[in-house]
């Protein structure tokens, strides 16, 4: 009887220890911004940016997310596509982002800093020759759709006239750049 309470007693304590280490281990953060620190909330998102040099303007892209306690960006310069940013940061309300000098075209990365004046993200860039551009980000508008996705109609065969054949769809005829 004896050997039964020791076993018991050294069941219910290894489930007591294991109940507590469990409930110390951190719990897991979600991408959600609605779990986002109200500090970084009004920077994430999409945001449709234009760069101001002194000699014009160029439309930009960045998007700026929370996995889990780290600020992401992805941005389309001003040229090119969509790419992972390998700094962004935000300390007291300032939003520091760097581009690759070999995405931009440019002897040093670009150093972008910014802020939240209402609902634009402003900021300044040194640009690639050297000067200071400013920029302004409005929000993106939202890709998501809004009630049923559209469905596929009837389809219609395709006819085309070339010279005087005509050309059904799916047929193909041969093309030349000299005819004589």
């Amino acid at each position: 009887m004896n050997a039964q309470r020791v076993s018991s007693a050294v069941g219910i304590l290894i489930t007591l220890f294991t109940a507590a280490a469990f409930a110390q281990q951190e719990k897991p953060k979600t991408n959600s911004s609605a779990s986002a620190p109200a500090s970084v909330k009004p920077f994430l998102g999409r945001w449709d940016i234009t760069l101001k040099a002194p000699d014009r303007e160029y439309p930009s892209w960045l998007e700026i997310s929370l996995q889990g306690d780290q600020l992401k960006a992805q941005m389309v310069g001003r040229w090119g596509n969509a790419r992972s940013l390998p700094k962004v940061e935000l300390s007291t309300g300032q939003l520091t982002f760097v581009s690759p000098k070999e995405e931009e075209a440019s002897k040093e990365d670009l150093v972008f800093e910014g802020k939240v004046e209402g609902n634009h993200l402003v900021g300044t860039v040194n640009g690639p020759d050297g000067t200071q551009w400013t920029w302004i980000g409005e929000r993106a508008p939202s890709l998501a759709r809004s009630g049923t996705p559209p469905a596929m109609g009837k389809s219609t065969a395709v006819v085309q006239r070339e010279g005087s054949e005509r050309v059904e769809a799916g047929q193909r005829k041969p093309v030349c750049c000299m005819e004589g």
